[in-house]
């Protein structure tokens, strides 16, 4: 089962979510790296199957983007005051259980203070985070080598992966 679990929002850190599954994964095994849209087949009953992995990783990455805290959802209001909001709901499970909770933030973002968090998921703002840049590729080595202190790797990255990661973070970027 999957050691490390990535949370983000769609709308907001989607975009990374790709970026950052296919390194981990590269570095730790398909296995090892659990993305929803990627580890989930069509068609599966997601929830338990979510919970499932969820329930079994080690380490939880919440990505965090400029907009993650300030998403709105359907009713207008944001979706992180939502008690059946997934993001929170993945939040709070690890926190409870005492899941590695590591916030990675996204260009342009803040780390929520505990103030701007619902209090069942405040205790995100008291964890250390990790910095993904989009013009710093080696802010992905950065997170590997922090997540290696905890998950066998399966061997480095090859060069080719690097440059193409250099590559895809230039055409992000802009």
């Amino acid at each position: 089962m999957s050691a490390i679990f990535i949370s983000y929002r769609g709308s907001d850190g989607g975009y990374a979510a790709g970026f950052v599954d296919e390194r981990l994964r590269h570095a730790f095994g398909d296995a090892t790296v659990f993305l929803d849209r990627r580890s989930l087949p069509p068609g599966v009953d997601f929830p338990p199957d979510l919970w499932r992995h969820l329930s079994r990783c080690g380490i939880l990455l919440v990505l965090i983007g400029p907009r993650w805290l300030d998403s709105v959802g359907p009713r207008g209001t944001r979706r992180i005051d939502d008690p059946d909001d997934y993001v929170r709901r993945e939040i709070r499970y690890s926190l409870e259980r005492n899941i590695m909770v590591i916030p990675v933030i996204l260009t342009k973002a803040k780390l929520p203070t505990a103030e701007q968090l619902p209090p069942d998921i405040a205790g995100l703002a008291d964890r250390q985070y990790l910095t993904l840049r989009q013009r710093y590729p080696h802010d992905l080595d950065r997170l590997v080598d922090h997540l290696s202190n905890y998950v066998s790797r399966t061997g480095p990255a090859p060069a080719r992966h690097r440059r193409a990661a250099r590559r895809i973070w230039r055409w992000v970027a802009g």
